[in-house]
């Protein structure tokens, strides 16, 4: 593929399954392709640290549900198989129809696929 858009997903993932999804990320990205990612950073406001820790798993809290939050150097450790173009939080707010909204801040990042990693 020559785009790869990865959306508020990779946090909702467990760590087999986030495998999972960066193993299927190296399979169709083609050469010269671009990855567009974005995860809960260990910064967000609203959700880090909210919850019960799951062991075994740092910046992984479960909640009503599972959350994990990255770290830039996680997310440059995982996605080392592509040149990092572009890597940093991002705040937005998120409405909700309660009338609440919730702040948040998120990682994102733009890679590029230059070579072969399959």
């Amino acid at each position: 593929m020559d785009v790869v858009f990865v959306a508020n997903l990779y946090h909702l993932l467990r760590p087999g399954e986030r495998e999972e999804l960066i193993k299927k990320i190296k399979e169709v990205l083609l050469s010269g392709g671009l990855l567009f990612f974005n995860a809960l950073s260990t910064n967000d406001p609203e959700e880090y640290g909210k919850g019960i820790p799951v062991p075994q798993e740092p910046h992984s809290f479960q909640k009503e549900k599972y959350l994990h939050f990255c770290t830039r150097e996680e997310l440059e450790g995982n996605f080392g198989f592509v040149i990092i173009k572009e890597l940093y939080e991002h705040k937005y707010d998120e409405p909700h129809v309660t009338g609440k909204t919730h702040h948040h801040i998120s990682w994102i990042l733009i890679g590029e696929h230059a070579g072969t990693f399959r």
